[in-house]
Order: structure tokens, then sequence, then C-alpha cells
């Protein structure tokens, strides 16, 4: 008798992680349609053919333009967030100088602009994840 009525919970667990499973299927589903839809009149900077130049290279082949368009607009924006982290990072850093250096006025570095640098670059792309080995670059 225990036996039956632990077989039935089994049972019930599997249909309820059966039912679980299906339910985040559905949603991954959607959550493609969504990206596919979002993403379809958005033309990225870094151009498709680009992405499966490199992807090749790599030994992979790239069948899907959605594909390629994604991972254009996936570095797109890990570009952006590079740039901007390494934006902040120099202007924080001419800040500081200018606020050392007494003799320079406090708004010089806006009349310049910003000049970015290979440290500041390598100290933007390691808090991305990535960090310079020898010549290469390694994500992490």
């Amino acid at each position: 008798r225990k036996e039956k009525r632990r077989e039935r919970e089994r049972e019930r667990e599997v249909v309820l992680l059966s039912n679980a499973m299906a339910e985040q299927a559905e949603r991954w589903i959607q959550d493609a349609k969504d990206v596919t839809a979002a993403i379809q009149d958005y033309n990225p900077a870094i151009p498709a053919e680009l992405v499966e130049y490199y992807a090749k290279k790599q030994g992979l082949s790239i069948e899907d333009p959605q594909v390629a368009k994604l991972i254009a607009i996936s570095t797109e924006a890990f570009l952006s967030g590079v740039l901007g982290d390494a934006v902040e990072l120099t202007r924080k850093l001419q800040t500081s100088t200018a606020a050392a250096r007494k003799d320079a006025p406090e708004n010089e570095s806006h009349k310049k602009g910003l000049t970015l640098h290979m440290d500041v670059l390598a100290k933007a792309l390691a808090d991305s994840g990535v960090n310079k080995v020898g010549s290469m670059y390694k994500l992490s």
C-alpha cells in the first residue's frame, strides 16, 4: 500500500516537473520571438558578414541571418558598454589630474575632448571580463 502511494507521488512529481519544463520552454520560445521581432528593423553597426567571417574562422557556420544579426547587436552592445565605462574612467582620471594641478583650469579637459589611453581601455575591458594575456585577449 505504501509502495503504491509512493509510486503515485512520484508520478505526480514527474507530471508537475513536465508541466514546469513545458511552461519554461514556451517562455523561451516567446522570448525568442520577441527578440526576433525587436531586431527586425534594427541595423547594427557591425555587419552580419563580419560576424559570419569570424564565425567561419572559428569553424562555425551561421546559416540563419538572424543569428548573425543578433551576435552583431550583442557585440555592439558590449562594445558600447566597454567604451562607456572607458569614457567614465577617463573623465574621472582627467578630473582628478586637473584637481591635482592647481595651474590648469577646471574645464580644460572639456575643451580638448577626451583621449582614450590603453591603460584605461584595459581597465574597462577587465571590468567587463576581458583580460589581456600576452598579445591575445581572453574572456574570463
